[in-house]
């Protein structure tokens, strides 16, 4: 055997472990008895009678259950009814004259961290177990995790096939929601089935077409494709003009690259969820602040949320003789804050704090201030304005500029739920050519809102 026939005796008999009332006879017989003249003997009795002494195994899930170590033990159960060891020996050509009880240990101490298939039903390798090592905390894969997919460029959905096959690949489940008549089932069918690795069915649904990923989005909710718990990935067949000649797939790539991009980066998600019920993840290179294009229709959704307004701030306006100054680059709010005042910042406020800056900070504010004479003395003190409550919302809260991000499925539901029946099909006045007028493109700032306002985590991986 690969390791050492006496350790396996040693443990097997300080195990104790029970006289099965089943030998799976393939195993024990070629593992055991294939070289002696006991052929024709009663298995189970040579089992109780001589086999357990010696430590022999009466199948490969009893190997597997005495022999499968931290971390991976917390997916025992999984393991076991995943692992077929003659699959095993048949599909990897370098164990294939191993006794079946050698097969089982080359799994164990090699194959369950390699790239091995393990079963006669895997398509495409499952990487669930491959993952964890001694550093992780092995229970982050326990909750489901799916991803929810809008469908509208089947080109698109193509190029979105790396990312779905990481997630498919430890596990989780793909919902298809397919938004557009002119594409084929069939061809859709297909294109799950090239992701299924023997553990999840993935799912296509017939969604309503707004021409908004988040209507769709919203009725998976109606509908009940989200779990109680676990995790859900929002990603779509992006297209626009506004996003670059190659019609946004650029951007595509690097807003998932951090949540989807790799088998590491999906496991760090897990992870935090695992920590965190309730808690939201999008790309950094999507964090933006502010309203956006359509401003009326975020405060909005801001008031039917109940998102509440903060009531203090460190946030300021430079204030010259009562109006704010929004020279040099308009609208940035100025954060100084070297010590924990906050001010009133509700609008009926007409608190005006006295801040004194330092020599940089002061530079930093001339240079904004065009109108400002610098030759004229200094003595240290500037007067602010705190901003209001919706400015602090714009002017402080990050959003993800785009509609691709990961949450947990309880903070999905919680914003649902309290944000109630939504018309997607209706055009909005304000924003832009590009955004701004739709319904969707509200909804994916004020998602964020939300989440930061019930302080959850928002993570930027």
């Amino acid at each position: 055997m690969l390791h050492s026939q006496n350790a396996v005796m040693d443990h097997a008999m300080s195990s104790g472990s029970a006289i099965p009332a089943f030998i799976d006879q393939e195993f024990y017989r070629r593992s055991y008895l294939e070289e002696t003249d006991e052929i024709e003997v009663d298995l189970l009795e040579h089992y109780q009678i001589e086999g357990r002494s010696k430590g022999y195994y009466p199948s490969a899930s009893a190997f597997l259950s005495e022999h499968i170590q931290p971390p991976h033990r917390e997916y025992l159960d999984q393991i076991i009814a995943a692992f077929d060891w003659k699959a095993y020996q048949d599909r990897n050509q370098d164990i294939r004259r191993l006794k079946p009880v050698d097969v089982v240990d080359h799994y164990v101490y090699h194959g369950l961290t390699e790239w091995r298939h393990f079963s006669k039903d895997s398509k495409l390798l499952d990487r669930r177990f491959a993952l964890i090592d001694a550093t992780e905390k092995p229970w982050h894969l326990r909750s489901p995790f799916q991803v929810i997919v809008h469908c509208y460029h089947y080109d698109s959905l193509c190029q979105l096939l790396p990312y779905l096959r990481n997630i498919a690949r430890m596990g989780g489940r793909i919902q298809l929601l397919n938004v557009n008549s002119g594409i084929m089932e069939s061809v859709l069918h297909e294109f799950l089935r090239s992701l299924y690795t023997g553990k999840t069915k993935h799912d296509l649904h017939n969604a309503p077409n707004y021409g908004e990923d988040w209507s769709s989005f919203h009725w998976a909710y109606d509908k009940g494709v989200f779990s109680d718990d676990g995790i859900t990935f929002k990603l779509q067949t992006k297209r626009s003009a506004n996003l670059g000649l190659d019609g946004g797939l650029a951007w595509t790539d690097e807003a998932l690259q951090s949540l989807c991009g790799s088998y590491a980066n999906i496991s760090r998600v897990l992870a935090e969820a695992a920590v965190h019920p309730c808690c939201a993840f999008s790309s950094s290179l999507v964090k933006r602040y502010g309203f956006g294009a359509n401003p009326a229709l975020i405060n909005e959704f801001i008031r039917k949320l109940d998102i509440p307004l903060p009531t203090k701030t460190n946030l300021f306006w430079r204030v010259e003789d009562g109006i704010a100054v929004k020279s040099g680059k308009r609208g940035q709010p100025l954060k100084l804050g070297n010590n924990a005042d906050y001010y009133d910042c509700q609008p009926h406020s007409s608190e005006k704090p006295t801040v004194l800056v330092d020599q940089d900070t002061r530079q930093r504010l001339l240079r904004m201030d065009g109108h400002r004479d610098s030759t004229q003395p200094f003595d240290g003190y500037l007067h602010f304005a705190a901003l209001s409550g919706l400015e602090v919302i714009a002017s402080a809260w990050p959003f993800a500029a785009g509609s691709m991000f990961a949450a947990t499925n309880q903070v999905i539901r919680e914003f649902y739920a309290k944000l109630g029946p939504v018309n997607y099909g209706e055009l909005q006045d304000g924003g832009n050519r590009f955004c701004g007028r739709y319904v969707g493109h509200a909804l994916e700032r004020v998602f964020f809102y939300y989440v930061k306002s019930q302080n959850w985590p928002l993570f930027y991986p």
